[in-house]
């Protein structure tokens, strides 16, 4: 999308001028003017039914604005620009977590990430700014990493494997760690559990959302608010239903400057299902 049109369309906003600019910051910065952006394209990815990217890309943009962060939805399909198909919740800067605070075993990532930056064949389609790490226990997994400020009793009742997520830059020095792990399974319910971990080296907005749209598939309707349980604030982020009719639904969780986040993908029959599954992870921090 032409940068100019990003900046009228957000001209038709009403936001404070700080955030203003820093949201127009973060959707130019996303929309690709920066070269090394490709890399991170590549390292985002969000469990979401088609293929879902971290950008905010879109025509129309609607922000809703939070005392802790902003949830953002804008349409990415040039064909409905009123169909809200990403969403973004957008963090304040200063929730970066310095890397000296991570003091588990995945230090040892750092020379592995550096080279494999050295010796990285222009060719290959696997990027060399990964690692990923596989535990059988959530809780081994957050031992990994040594960040003493995770909740590892939220979620507590996580039943699979969990994939360490690694994300440097060309010195090794680490930029985004993720926790992913199967919460919850079924035939019509498939629950996926994130934690996100952002440090002082990562070069974007400290965000978390998805888009649904992509070429062959029109995308969905995000829509969504924040919910306050017990005094905590979540950002719940439902959609209208996917071409086969499964359903899903984001919620995300910011505490200490680590972010939860709760994906789930169902089919209808089985919401009341989803909202107790919801509940229990909100109630577990």
């Amino acid at each position: 999308m032409d940068n100019n049109n990003i900046k009228n369309a957000l001209d038709k906003i009403t936001l404070p001028e700080e955030n203003n600019q820093r949201v127009l910051e973060s959707i130019l910065h996303h929309n690709g003017k920066k070269g090394r952006f490709n890399r991170a394209k590549l390292l985002r990815v969000a469990v979401v039914a088609a293929v879902v990217l971290f950008l905010i890309g879109g025509t129309t943009v609607y922000a809703v604005m939070y005392s802790r962060g902003e949830l953002i939805f804008s349409g990415s399909n040039p064909k409905v620009p009123e169909k809200k198909t990403d969403f973004s919740v957008v963090f304040d800067d200063s929730l970066k977590i310095p890397t000296s605070e991570i003091k588990g075993d995945v230090n040892e990532c750092r020379d592995q990430i550096r080279k494999q930056v050295e010796n990285y064949d222009m060719f290959s389609s696997q990027s060399p700014y990964g690692v990923d790490k596989d535990f059988r226990d959530y809780k081994d997994a957050v031992s990994y990493v040594g960040l003493d400020r995770t909740i590892i009793s939220a979620p507590r009742n996580l039943t699979g494997e969990t994939i360490v997520r690694i994300t440097g830059n060309d010195a090794g020095d680490f930029e985004l760690i993720t926790l992913e792990n199967e919460y919850y399974k079924s035939e019509l319910v498939t629950a996926t559990a994130i934690t996100h971990i952002f440090t002082e080296y990562y070069p974007y907005d400290v965000s978390v959302g998805a888009t649904s749209y992509s070429d062959g598939f029109e995308g969905v309707d995000f829509y969504g608010e924040s919910v306050s349980v017990e005094g905590k604030e979540f950002w719940v982020v439902s959609s209208t239903p996917f071409s086969d009719e499964w359903l899903g639904k984001n919620v995300v969780f910011q505490h200490d400057g680590v972010i939860y986040q709760l994906f789930v993908r169902y089919k209808e029959v089985e919401s009341e299902k989803v909202e107790k599954i919801i509940s229990e992870w909100m109630n577990a921090f």
